[in-house]
């Protein structure tokens, strides 16, 4: 059996969610999941979609959202974590990472995490995130994310009065124009992260002589002060330290720590699970 809790929350479309696959273990040895183009087993999802429809049972132990992101619609159902699903009101912009499930033919969602967005220009980055996901493993061509980028550039070009930046590309051989009139916090600010994620979907143009690899090099950051923090103050501080934005490695993260690597493990796992922190992918953990 998988352990659930230390699997990736894939960033994806509901249409990824509705379109493929859930592949059900009838003898209960095996996790059941969703079958992504044959190259992904996905047991947790992280979506951004708008509240449609709300439902709760008159005993209150059942409560259930349909969430819709423009490629389709999903439903969330709540059996334990009713609170959060109720929190939401229809038109909400939210981010939810939760379990996929399936039951007569249904594809639905259990959630863990779910957080209501204020900004709606958040919804062009991570379009880009997924994109540039897809691209990575194989489940779309050049050709369609060449696509999928210019109907954004598009939608983003039909706004007026905002902020336009651009990033060439070699491999696309053109400009993505982008648009943003975003005001938020700079560990959120859009027009920032949506140029790292372009360069991350499409292939620019390389600086020489610049050497570049996954692992940061710890010699060249400062690891926070562990004496007289508790583990977990000093673990999120590391991972903090880490992210270079698409996550910290869970190894380094745990190499950095003085003690045991047991006690670190336990303490991953514990912000897994309480939603503190997500992987967005195996073997990154990201601050939420």
């Amino acid at each position: 059996m998988v352990n659930l809790k230390t699997q990736a929350a894939y960033k994806l479309n509901i249409s990824d969610l509705t379109e493929n696959t859930y592949i059900k273990d009838d003898t209960g040895k095996l996790t059941n999941y969703l079958d992504l183009g044959g190259k992904i087993k996905v047991y947790r999802v992280r979506l951004l979609a708008r509240v449609t429809f709300m439902y709760a049972s008159a005993d209150g132990n059942y409560a259930s959202i349909t969430l819709d992101d423009d490629t389709g619609t999903i439903r969330v159902k709540a059996w334990q974590n009713i609170k959060m699903v109720l929190d939401t009101k229809n038109e909400d912009l939210v981010d939810i990472i939760a379990l996929v499930r399936e039951w007569n033919g249904e594809v639905y969602l259990v959630p863990e995490v779910l957080r209501i967005i204020d900004n709606p220009d958040i919804k062009t980055l991570r379009s880009l995130e997924i994109l540039s996901f897809k691209k990575e493993e194989g489940i779309l061509d050049k050709d369609t994310v060449q696509k999928e980028i210019t109907l954004i550039k598009k939608s983003l070009n039909s706004e007026s009065n905002q902020v336009v930046s651009s990033v060439e590309d070699d491999d696309i051989n053109q400009k993505i124009m982008i648009k943003t009139n975003v005001n938020v916090p700079k560990s959120e600010n859009v027009k920032e992260i949506l140029s790292t994620h372009i360069e991350k979907t499409i292939v620019s143009k390389k600086s020489p002589a610049k050497k570049t690899t996954d692992i940061p090099e710890l010699e060249s950051k400062k690891i926070p002060e562990k004496k007289e923090k508790s583990l977990r103050v000093c673990m999120l501080d590391i991972i903090e330290t880490l992210d270079e934005g698409d996550g910290a490695a869970i190894d380094d993260v745990i190499d950095s720590v003085n003690g045991s690597s047991k006690d670190s493990e336990a303490v991953i796992n514990e912000l897994l699970s309480e939603g503190t922190c997500y992987e967005p992918r195996a073997g990154k953990i990201k601050i939420l």
